[in-house]
């Protein structure tokens, strides 16, 4: 009800100020509705749906938003593959209004334009934002590139909460867990125009890990169609698994810490089934033929991945005994 969306967008900011409405209004409510659709009670069009009505209102407010009037130009986007804008628009309209002179790149910044866009804006400070794990690690490697032209960065996003650990695997100045806290952090920043310090180094046995999963990957996705072809599993699910684990596996390789994937069952059962669209009595199934396909394919030059799936399938195994020892009684 797009009509009934909009009239209590719109009484909101008649009661309240736009900082409040924006942070207590938008932000949580797009946080509730992610949280929903995590779980599998929101469709992807509700969610869109929501999304697309507090980007509208936000890229209005921008718009309306007096010329900056402090010195200090901040650049603010997000790295590659990364879609969701709403939260680094929502930042930069907060900036606006506190005077800053924002230059809000949007979604999806390929690493290299960025670097470039950098050293032609020639900003006081780059801000980037990640909300996945593949992002993130995107988001790493753009750090890297602009510390070496010298200008300080500053991230954060969602998955940073989710992961607290994953803030040291970037170069880049953390902004925390809430926008309030963050622009107080920015403004901080601003007044000192020191560098970030350098990210933690990913290891040798990371780095050979990753290189040969991305060697393998066609052959070993390959299996697992030939493993899973019958399984009941439609084409279209088994891709989008594939599309999307394998992007994770790189990424959490990439950042030097496979548990990123995840070391709680419960928390990989719900992304499997309800991200990858997997069906809940078909998440098993689809790791150990992974891991069979891993194990064909990688050998031992992928070890840190191999002993994760086989530590989760064991965990799996262990859930399922007390399941049917439960059901027993």
């Amino acid at each position: 009800d797009e009509q009934q969306a909009e009239r209590i967008v719109s009484q909101a900011f008649g009661l309240f100020s736009v900082e409040r409405v924006c942070l207590d209004v938008l932000q949580k409510g797009l946080a509730v509705i992610g949280e929903g659709w995590y779980t599998g009670h929101i469709t992807v069009q509700q969610e869109h749906f929501a999304s697309a009505l507090a980007v509208r209102r936000l890229e209005a407010l921008m718009a309306a938003t007096p010329p900056p009037t402090r010195p200090g130009r901040i650049l603010i986007g997000c790295p590659p593959e990364e879609e969701h804008t709403f939260a680094p628009l929502l930042l930069s309209l907060l900036l606006r209004r506190r005077g800053w002179d924002m230059l809000f790149l949007g979604a999806n910044i390929p690493a290299q334009d960025f670097v470039l866009t950098t050293q032609t804006a020639r900003p006081h400070l780059v801000i980037l934002t990640a909300q996945q794990l593949s992002t993130a690690a995107s988001l790493r490697e753009i750090g890297d590139l602009i510390y070496q032209v010298r200008v300080p960065m500053a991230f954060g996003g969602m998955i940073f909460t989710q992961i607290p650990d994953l803030s040291q695997r970037i170069t880049g100045h953390y902004l925390g867990i809430n926008l309030e806290g963050a622009l107080q952090r920015i403004e901080e920043l601003l007044s000192s125009n020191r560098l970030p310090p350098v990210a933690t180094p990913v290891g040798a046995r990371y780095e050979e890990a990753l290189y040969h999963f991305r060697l393998q990957q066609a052959p070993l996705e390959a299996e697992l169609w030939r493993s899973l072809g019958g399984s009941g599993m439609s084409h279209s699910l088994l891709r989008k698994a594939n599309i999307n684990f394998g992007r994770d596996i790189i990424a959490a390789l990439a950042l030097g810490n496979i548990d990123y994937l995840g070391v709680d069952l419960h928390w990989l059962r719900g992304l499997l089934t309800n991200h990858y669209q997997i069906p809940d009595k078909t998440v098993a199934r689809y790791l150990a033929a992974y891991l069979d396909a891993a194990t064909l394919h990688l050998e031992d030059r992928a070890d840190v991945l191999l002993h994760w799936l086989q530590r989760i399938l064991q965990m799996e195994t262990t859930t399922e005994g007390i399941r049917s020892h439960q059901a027993h009684y």
